[in-house]
């Protein structure tokens, strides 16, 4: 790959580079003297500066001038004679005072007559070369200022003639002062003198010696007051000459003696900027040349020659960019040691000046960034204050105005108004000391600003809003005061003078600390200037949009199309000087710049700047050596399609192939491709569309021989439809005999076979669906797709989300090429793919293959599909035969559930499939096939199993079983299960694997036998095994009350599964005796697993039937119960009776049906109730004990119960029950249960014989343990024995309030009770502290308040029930209200 430095001689024409190169390297002048031009701006305001504001000088008389015509006179020859002075005053006409509407005749004023200039023909300023005169003598800038002196009247004087003090008025723009030409006139004159005035500073102008063969001209500025003295004999004419500045693009300045004098100053403060404006004219203009000569010298040269021509060239313009270096290296040497002096004192220099400004110059300079340091830039701060969206020239007011209107008559600079905004972050942390009496913060206070500026709008002088990015240096580039514009972005002030070495911490602080942060922006305005030689380059390499975004608007004005070519040879010349910068500009998309530029030398016939722009982006942009430890190369190249089309474009319209040609090649090189295959591949296209087939030739050959190079890892990255936009070149190229070439295609083959498996698919998919339409008669399609099939059918296509369309299209497509030998290495690659996978989520290739009724068409309709469904079922087994599959270790199966979900259902879908081919006729080799089946399934689980079992009878249920092949595949699997069973004795099955080949082998029903033996089998594991009763409960259970299980069961099963269930019964009650007195025991899980062996006792009553002896009794059980506490069997008898559980509550029982039950039930009731169980209950456990007591309606258990409560009293769980027969729902149930109402009587009757003799406790408002060290007053208060106290030190009701909520949320945890009431307002307010009384008289008083309710109700219940009789006691027959349900434990209530 060419380097761009290696491509400057590549053709004559490329010298737009070149010839920008003297300029580019002027881009850095010398420095300036900041305080020396900022003098001469301020000289504006210096009244005591010398001004030459005039000047006065005879002249000899120059020899035969022209004669001067006047209107209705002819000729008057010079000099003037007395008959033609006469004849002239007759044309004439009074001369006027004043100015405006305000002129008149005042002979005291202005005594004279005047002819005007418009009736006079005169050549004489010509020809005495007057304007080169003023511009001598009042030292005009020759470079700034085009002078004419036009003529505007004429004025005669006769003896008393004469004009006092007066300014010029009326003057053409441009005039900025008056040139008096005195004409010879015969006999002369005497008197007359002229006085100019200005700013109190008088100059006299003698004119009347020899002036009858004498010239005198005088000339001043517009602003200078001036007077001629009376003339005293003789005749005076003089011509009245306007000066005009023709070149001023900007109104005259009122004081323009002041005003230039600045400029004057200005330029010489700014002499580097000017003499390298000079060099660069004059460098540009050689290295134009020098560019053209040696583009002429050198056709036909070998590269290497160019090389070197190009390295004298470039020394050749170094030495054209110091040609007055060697005459100035005098001056150079003093400016450098004044430069040192000035350095020395310049801090006292500056202390002179103005208080406002300030030294720019400080060591903190070494801060700031030092590409902000390499522009020749420089910026003043204005004065005044402007609104943003009004600023520009035309709105600057006072001193700004007068600034900036020296610079715009600077025409060697450049002036633009600019906003800056200023955004300012304060950072505040503040501490307030002591926090609390635990807590001192030490963080120290700071107040921390960080000060950021940024340019947000710029504006030229001609008051056009420019885009630039130009980073200034706030400190070095600053002129004059800076006015408040920051120039350090961070700044800190500390409160205290302790704390100056503190850094603020950017961390959270110690979490009490106050820290704030505000932010807020500031605007400031500023004027910046810069050598005009550099504002292209600025815009160039800081404002290109704005820059393209002018020139593609100019292009299409006519009289702009010159200056934008010019432009456009200018920008391409900057890309060329420092390629690598301009295409590293922020703000461009992707080729947006190439795009942009190409299209302007397109639509502006730009033939030099487009190969100039051609050789740019061919070329390789070396990085700076100091900035990478190697040098790296980067290259723009073809980065869009729109690029692309560009670059044909281009050939097509302006430059021709042959030119180009080297070029496109360059930017085709193997590198490239890799990065830009698709804009490259249109890029041959677009050649193709514009019948340049050389260009579409070379294109397509470059790709197709950096295919064949291409490694994996690169072919990798290629997409769908970049292959594809190749293959379609590829195929309209070989269509055409001038772009054919057959070796494309195997490079295309190669590169295919190293692509995505998903790419190689999709893309012959679609070459697929256009065979027949887009590509019918095209042989080269043809070869080409055979290509791309044969390298696909050898391929490894495993990849991700292979979707079954894919699969069942490519089968569908190598089924229509009928290759047998291809279809069955593509349908092995797929099977292969599909269980080498690691996605387990996937669906079964083979079952989306054998799903298919379009593949199944297609192989039921031929030969070769008769072959194809038999590699199918062998290619699925061999596959499944290779695979590893998981076993569980463990003791519980369920982990086997998701160990082989990918196995499992690519065996259910093969099985399933031979069964459907041999309904359809489809022989198959039954004794090989078998023999494969069984080794498979010998390798599954017992989870496994049932699950391919369950598959296979998702077909048809009734069909399998007619189904030879199935009935065979069901014996496997069966005597594979029995296998399994018997091998893990040991280990416990999964309960739902279990209940699953149940409901199997019951919807078979073809062999009861294997019913019986898988459920004996079951039951013997299940009685050996080791695992958990309440695991061996959740089977039995689901067997005994799911329908589906036990109404299907025939009687041998469920006798089978009766008798394992009373064995299980057995074993439980057995294991939870002798686990009652263990310590490890825990409580809980013993009351669990006595209530679930009950249970299960409970629902195997239920399903006794016929003859089937009842095995075990509730005897079972007495030893159980034997060994039980108060509290166990409290646990047990509530639990039994509860029926709140949603879970069950299907499942309830009524226990009364089963007399063997409800007996055992009673009778442990009636044990419990004479137990001490009182000290055990809550509220809600004595809720739960009466609504047992009504449901057994049991004399002797109420009879218990009414001693147990009346013996317990006066203790707080006696007034539990007391409270409970408040309740109206149990009043109710109470008066209609004769057992309980007389229970109630004697409870009643009992307490109230007992409370005769209670007594009231002491009260003790002492609180001795309360802690309140806050409030030292209101502790006191609790630990004495005063009952209430009033607090008022509040500030505000809201105070008092948040007080009394504190005080009484306090109390638990501060041993103190306390009751608080909030009142009054302001500082009024006050909070009342009443003491709570202690827990003991609080029950007391409770108690005290319900018995009396409860004597009032027995009083009401007594008359209640002798009013109506009483309802028979609850019988034994079944009450849907009243029934037990079984249901599984909850957590046991803590009794208290």
């Amino acid at each position: 790959m060419a380097k761009f430095k290696d491509l400057k001689h590549l053709h004559e024409s490329h010298s737009v580079c070149d010839e920008f190169r003297g300029l580019d390297n002027s881009g850095i002048c010398k420095s300036v003297d900041k305080k020396r031009l900022y003098n001469a701006v301020s000289s504006l305001e210096d009244k005591a500066l010398e001004v030459n504001f005039a000047f006065g000088k005879k002249l000899l008389f120059p020899g035969a001038l022209k004669p001067f015509k006047v209107d209705k006179l002819g000729k008057i020859p010079i000099p003037v004679s007395l008959k033609d002075f006469q004849r002239l005053k007759k044309v004439s006409s009074p001369s006027y005072y004043g100015k405006g509407y305000n002129k008149f005749v005042d002979s005291s004023k202005r005594l004279a007559l005047e002819v005007d200039g418009k009736k006079i023909d005169s050549t004489t300023a010509e020809e005495m070369s007057l304007s080169s005169l003023v511009m001598n003598h009042l030292e005009l800038p020759s470079e700034l200022m085009n002078v004419q002196a036009k003529l505007d009247h004429m004025i005669l004087y006769e003896s008393g003639g004469h004009y006092q003090h007066t300014l010029d008025s009326e003057k053409e723009y441009g005039s900025f002062g008056t040139l008096i030409l005195q004409l010879p006139v015969e006999g002369g004159h005497v008197g007359g003198r002229l006085k100019v005035a200005y700013r109190e500073k008088d100059q006299v102008f003698e004119n009347h010696k020899d002036s009858d063969r004498s010239f005198y001209v005088a000339s001043f500025y517009g602003n200078s007051q001036h007077a001629m003295e009376p003339i005293t004999r003789g005749a005076k004419l003089t011509l009245i000459f306007n000066l005009v500045w023709e070149n001023a693009e900007n109104i005259i300045p009122q004081d323009f003696p002041m005003f230039l004098t600045a400029v004057k100053k200005i330029q010489e403060s700014l002499s580097s900027w000017i003499s390298a404006d000079r060099s660069i004219k004059n460098n540009t203009l050689i290295s134009s040349n020098a560019a053209h000569t040696k583009s002429s010298l050198l056709k036909g040269e070998d590269k290497d020659e160019n090389q070197d021509d190009d390295e004298d060239q470039d020394n050749d313009q170094e030495d054209d960019d110091g040609d007055n270096e060697d005459d100035d290296e005098e001056d150079q040497e003093e400016d450098e040691e004044d430069e040192e002096d000035d350095e020395e004192d310049q801090e006292d220099d500056y202390e002179d000046q103005d208080d406002d400004y300030e030294d720019q110059d400080d060591g903190d300079d070494k801060e700031q960034d030092e590409d902000k340091n390499r522009e020749d830039l420089l910026y003043f701060v204005l004065e005044e204050k402007y609104e943003e969206n009004f600023f520009g020239f035309s709105a600057l007011r006072g001193k700004d105005r007068d600034l900036a209107q020296i610079f715009q008559y600077c025409v060697l600079l450049e002036s633009h108004l600019a906003v800056v905004t200023q955004t300012v972050v304060t950072t505040e942390r503040s501490t307030r000391g002591v926090v609390n009496s635990h807590h001192w913060c030490e963080c120290q206070p700071y107040n921390a600003v960080k000060s950021t500026n940024k340019i947000s709008r710029w504006e030229d002088n001609n008051g056009i809003s420019r885009k630039l990015s130009i980073d200034i240096n706030w400190k070095k580039q600053c002129v004059g005061p800076q006015r408040n514009l920051p120039t350090s972005e961070y700044k800190k002030t500390d409160f205290e003078a302790g704390f100056r070495d503190f850094e603020p911490d950017d961390g959270e602080g110690c979490g009490v600390c106050e820290k704030t942060t505000s932010e807020k922006c500031i605007k400031h305005f500023i004027l910046v200037i810069w050598p005009k030689h550099q504002t292209f380059r600025l815009y160039c390499h800081y404002g290109l949009h704005s820059l393209l975004n002018t020139m593609e608007v100019n292009k299409s004005i006519i009289r702009l199309i010159e200056k934008t070519k010019s432009d456009l040879k200018k920008t391409i010349s900057f890309c060329c000087s420092d390629p690598r910068k301009m295409w590293s500009q922020k703000g461009f998309k992707d080729g947006e710049l190439t795009l942009r530029l190409l299209r302007l030398c397109v639509e502006l016939l730009a033939r030099e700047e487009g190969l100039s722009l051609l050789k740019i982006i061919s070329s390789d942009f070396c990085l700076p050596q100091e900035r990478v430890s190697n040098t790296q190369e980067i290259f723009e190249g073809i980065k869009t399609e729109q690029v692309a089309e560009a670059i044909v474009e281009l050939e097509c319209r302006v430059t021709g192939w042959k030119d180009c040609a080297e070029f496109i090649k360059q930017m085709i090189s193997p590198a490239r491709i890799v990065e830009q295959l698709v804009p490259i591949i249109k890029l041959a296209q677009f050649f193709l569309n514009m019948d340049c087939f050389e260009g579409a030739k070379l294109v397509g050959d470059s790709i197709s021989s950096s295919f064949i190079n291409f490694d994996k890892q690169e072919a990798l990255n290629i997409k769908q439809p970049e292959l594809l936009s190749y293959i379609e070149l590829i195929i309209t190229m070989e269509e055409n005999a001038k772009t054919a070439n057959r070796k494309r295609i195997p490079s295309l083959a190669s590169l295919f076979s190293k692509l995505e498996p998903s790419i190689q698919c999709y893309v012959v998919l679609e070459l697929d669906a256009q065979a027949t339409s887009r590509f019918k008669n095209f042989e080269s399609f043809k070869i080409m797709f055979q290509a791309l099939c044969k390298a696909l059918s050898a391929c490894d296509l495993r990849f991700k989300s292979f979707k079954k369309k894919v699969i069942i299209d490519l089968i569908c497509c190598f089924f229509r090429i009928e290759n047998a030998e291809w279809l069955r290495s593509l349908t092995s690659n797929i099977l292969h793919a599909q269980v080498a996978s690691e996605d387990k989520n996937c669906h079964s290739t083979f079952e989306q293959i054998t799903s298919s009724p379009v593949v199944m068409k297609l192989a039921q309709s031929s030969d070769l599909g008769v072959s194809f469904i038999d590699l199918l079922i062998d290619s699925q087994l061999a596959q499944l035969t290779s695979m590893n599959i998981q076993s569980s270790s463990r003791q519980d199966d369920r982990a086997q559930q998701t160990s082989t979900p990918a196995y499992n259902s690519s065996f259910s879908s093969c099985l399933r499939f031979m069964i459907q081919m041999e309904k359809n006729s489809h022989k198959l080799d039954a004794q090989r096939l078998s023999l494969r089946i069984s080794s498979l399934l010998a390798k599954l689980d017992f989870h496994q199993l049932i699950c391919i079992l369950t598959d296979i009878l998702t077909i048809n249920p009734t069909g399998v079983k007619r189904s030879s092949c199935a009935v065979t595949i069901i014996r496997h699997i069966q005597d594979a299960l029995i296998s399994r069973l018997k091998k893990n004795a040991t280990v416990m099955l999964n309960r739902k694997n279990i209940l699953g080949a149940l409901d199997v082998f019951i919807t078979l029903g073809d062999d009861a036998s294997f019913t019986h033996n898988f459920l004996k089998q079951i039951c013997e594991n299940e009685e050996a095994g080791s695992w958990s009763h309440r695991m061996k409960y959740n089977l039995f259970l689901d067997l005994l009350i799911v329908p589906n299980f036990w109404k299907k069961l025939d009687d041998r099963s469920k006798v089978i599964i009766l008798k394992c269930c009373d064995k299980l019964i057995q074993d439980w009650v057995v294991d939870i005796c002798g686990s009652i007195n263990e310590p490890t025991t825990s409580i809980e899980a013993l009351d669990e697993s006595i209530l679930i062996s009950v249970r299960l006792f409970i629902f195997v009553e239920s399903k006794r039937f016929g003859t089937n002896a009842q095995k075990i009794t509730t005897q079972v059980f007495q030893p159980l119960i034997s060994k039980l506490n108060g509290s166990q069997l409290l646990e047990l008898v509530l639990k039994l009776h509860q029926s709140e559980s949603s879970s069950f509550a299907t499942l309830k029982l009524d226990i009364k049906k089963f007399p063997n039950c409800m007996d055992w039930y009673l009778g442990i009731s009636r044990l419990l109730f004479t137990m001490d169980y009182i000290s055990l209950v809550n509220m809600e456990v004595a809720t739960k004990i009466l609504h047992c007591l009504l449901w057994l309606e049991d004399e002797q258990a109420w009879q218990s119960f009414a001693l147990s409560v009346g013996n317990a009293f006066p203790s707080v769980q006696s007034h539990f029950f007391v409270r409970i027969f408040l309740i109206n729902d149990i009043q109710t149930a109470v008066k209609e249960s004769s057992h309980a109402f007389a229970a109630f009587l004697r409870i009643v009757d009992k307490i109230t014989e007992k409370s005769a003799f209670l007594e009231e406790p002491a009260v003790d408002w002492r609180q001795s343990k309360a802690c309140l060290p806050d409030y030292a007053e209101v502790e006191a208060f609790l630990r004495s024995s005063v009952q209430a106290m009033t607090y008022k030190k509040f500030t505000g009701i809201a105070e008092a309030r948040h007080f009394a909520q504190r005080l009484e949320y306090m109390g638990k945890s501060n041993n103190f009770s306390v009751s608080v009431t909030v009142s009054g307002s302001g500082k009024q307010s006050r909070c009342i502290i009443t003491k709570n009384y202690d827990e003991k008289a609080k029950n007391f008083f409770s108690l005290k308040a319900d018995l009396k309710e409860l004597v009032k109700l027995r009083q009401r219940l007594v008359k209640d029930v002798e009013a109506k009789p009483l309802a028979r006691p609850i019988s034994s027959g079944p009450k849907t209200d009243k029934e037990v349900c079984i249901v599984p434990p909850n957590k046991r209530p803590k009794l208290t």
